[in-house]
């Protein structure tokens, strides 16, 4: 590698063995300068709980390899691929939902992305029960009147109720047996 592995992880160094070839990349619109990915998809890993990706760097021919693996930081076993079938599984819940109740998905305009932001906030209240507005928008990362909407339609189909006034309003879980 033509960086250090702290500047590969940090971001925003770029060092280009080849600048004819990376300058023809830059100017059909494909590439860039920044030196940005690797920092992208670390903090992508983190930010789902998994092991940071570690890299190989091989000779002949010359190449650097990022090993990305899903598993837990904390526990290496499957809690990585458990956290996605559990997230799958949601979505299905909630896409079966809107199928059948067509108002509440054309009142939201539920698409994939819409049904996704629902899933991540399912499973923040299974871990943070009577959480607020507040919260839930910190967590899917959107602004509190969006995340009011996510809410919304999750209270009208029935995956989590809404306790409290508008002031202190908090959400949990539906009870199921």
């Amino acid at each position: 590698m033509l960086v250090s592995l702290e500047e590969y992880f940090e971001g925003g160094h770029s060092v280009c063995r080849n600048p004819l070839l990376q300058k023809m990349f830059i100017f059909l619109g494909i590439g860039e300068k920044g030196g940005s990915g690797a920092d992208v998809i670390v903090k992508g890993w983190k930010d789902n709980g998994w092991e940071t990706p570690s890299l190989i760097e091989k000779q002949n021919p010359d190449r650097v390899e990022t090993i990305l693996s899903v598993s837990s930081a904390e526990h290496k076993n499957d809690s990585g691929m458990d956290e996605i079938a559990d997230k799958l599984s949601i979505k299905q819940k909630i896409a079966d939902k809107l199928s059948i109740n067509k108002e509440i998905a054309d009142k939201y305009k539920a698409n994939g992305a819409f049904i996704d932001k629902m899933a991540e906030i399912i499973i923040f209240l299974k871990a943070r029960p009577h959480s607020s507005t507040e919260a839930v928008s910190q967590v899917v990362s959107k602004s509190i009147s969006r995340t009011k909407n996510y809410l919304h339609a999750l209270v009208d189909l029935h995956f989590i109720t809404a306790e409290g006034g508008n002031k202190n309003r908090s959400y949990a879980l539906v009870e199921t047996d």
